[in-house]
């Protein structure tokens, strides 16, 4: 997995659809939403894929809030979302925008954080610790 669209999205989307269920068990998105670039991928279907969805509330590219469109690509955020399977553990992360999952400063069109980068990081670095637990638990 990883952020945004291209480690969280049109990599992480593409390995997950094309790998055995043996070779990738687990799929962790970082303010990422499937997209319809390229390949159209659908991974709604996979009962064995474990999916980890964390958003940030003022994230503008990859806004978790009802109706946004996604900020390159289009499309609506929540309609996106029906390409992960029903089992998807989405987490938001209150106060964080799309710039906060990693350390690169301001990205365009990001929204204002209201917590600290440490503070979204360490929040994102709990849920992801959690995640690959229950990953190699499911082995």
């Amino acid at each position: 997995g990883g952020h945004s669209h291209g480690g969280g999205t049109l990599g992480a989307m593409l390995v997950a659809d094309e790998a055995s269920p043996e070779e990738v068990r687990g799929l962790a998105m970082l303010g990422a939403s499937p997209m319809a670039w390229g390949r159209d991928t659908d991974l709604s279907t996979r009962r064995d894929l474990l999916v980890l969805n964390v958003l940030a509330s003022e994230d503008e590219i990859c806004s978790p809030k009802k109706g946004a469109v996604l900020r390159y690509g289009g499309g609506l955020v929540e309609e996106q979302f029906k390409k992960l399977p029903k089992s998807t553990r989405r987490v938001v992360i209150k106060g964080g925008n799309h710039a906060g999952f990693g350390d690169y400063g301001i990205q365009a069109y990001d929204g204002e954080r209201t917590i600290s980068l440490e503070d979204q990081q360490a929040q994102v670095a709990r849920h992801l610790v959690s995640f690959l637990k229950r990953v190699r638990k499911r082995g």
